[in-house]
This record gives structure tokens, sequence and C-alpha cells, in this order.
């Protein structure tokens, strides 16, 4: 495929992501949506690979999050695949392509925390809380990783526990990164009522410095 043919089927692929069930509680949540939302998913992660190849970072966290159907549910990991997908368009536009390596990382979060604070100044606090619950998640994975911690396997929680312990989270931010926590147990069990916008922002402006300073 030419560039511009893959632009053209980035384009396509967007276009489907209103039908996603992004909004949607786990148990309502339909057979046709779930079967729609995997057709999505699986032409999503084809243009990224064609777009930055199956070594880059942006193709292993779009596994990482569709894969994350079977754990989280659909609205959850298609909120995060979605972001991602956005995210890799507006990099292949900007001319970033197969040169990518791990250090787009920084990008990549940062981009997700955009889109979750733009989610939200919208009125869209459970997409917003999704999406940078995910961002959360992965981000501090990949800074445990970064700082020789293993990550695989283990809960955010344990991740965080981690991260104290090594002094890679102090002081005010491991108090937050706990709470925080809580709101993503929240998010991912489509508890909406426990969260508010207030939480959601406060995890945006937590997730910005951090990843500015860890993988920038």
């Amino acid at each position: 495929m030419t560039k511009e043919e893959i632009r053209q089927r980035y384009a396509e692929v967007a276009q489907r992501i209103g039908r996603l069930p992004l909004y949607k509680s786990l148990d309502e949540v339909s057979d046709n949506e779930r079967v729609d939302w995997r057709r999505w998913a699986a032409d999503a992660r084809h243009v990224i690979e064609m777009s930055f190849g199956k070594d880059s970072t942006f193709f292993s966290e779009m596994q990482k999050a569709i894969s994350t159907e079977d754990r989280d549910g659909v609205p959850w990991a298609a909120g995060a695949v979605a972001a991602l997908f956005l995210s890799g368009q507006e990099n292949y536009d900007r001319g970033f392509d197969t040169s990518l390596d791990q250090r787009i990382s920084g990008e990549i979060f940062g981009d997700l925390v955009n889109a979750a604070d733009t989610a939200l100044q919208g009125g869209h606090k459970d997409f917003a809380a999704v999406v940078a619950a995910a961002a959360l998640e992965d981000s501090l994975k990949k800074i445990g990783g970064l700082h020789g911690l293993n990550t695989s396997g283990k809960n955010l929680q344990e991740v965080v526990n981690l991260m104290k312990s090594k002094q890679i989270l102090t002081g005010g931010n491991a108090k937050f990164a706990d709470g925080f926590v809580k709101m993503r147990n929240s998010a991912l069990h489509a508890e909406w009522s426990k969260i508010t916008d207030a939480e959601v922002g406060a995890l945006i402006g937590f997730l910005k410095p951090i990843i500015a300073q860890y993988l920038s």
C-alpha cells in the first residue's frame, strides 16, 4: 500500500469509531456490537501494523489494549484501542512511521491523556475515565519496566506497590497513585456513580507530569 492509501484506510476505520459501544456498561453490549467491535479492532490493528510494523510500540500497545476485552470488557477495551488508533493516525500524518522506536511511548501515553482530557471537557466523563485509567495502568507498567521492575502478570496495585518500594513513586505521587487504583477499578466495573469529574481531572493532572518526567 502507498502512504496515501494507508491514510485513506485510517480515515475509513476512524469513521467507524462512532459505532463502537464506548459509553455502555458491560451488560448492555449486545452480541452484534461485540462482533462489530472485534471486526473493527482487527482492522485498526492491521492499519497500525502497516504503518509502524509489528516491532513498534504502537503495535504492541494496540495488541495489549485489544486483549483487555477478556479481562475488562468491550467498552474498556474499545475506548483504549480507539484512543491508540487515533494517536497512531495523528503520528502517521505527522510523518512518524516505521522509524518509531520505544521512545515514542511517551507520545502514545501523552496522546491517550490528551484524548481523556478532551473527552472530559466535552462532558464525556465516563469515557474519559476509561481512557485515563488505561493510560495510568500501561504507563506505570512501562515506567516500572524501564526501572528494571518485573510487572508481567501483576495488577495495578501490585505495580504501584513495587514502584513505591523502589522509590519511583514517593510522597504525594505515591498517595495519589493508590487512590487512582480505586478509580481504575470503578471504571473497570462500570461503576460510573463512584467516579466524579474532579477525580478524572485529577488523574489526568497526575499523569501529565509523570509521563513527561519518565517517558519523554
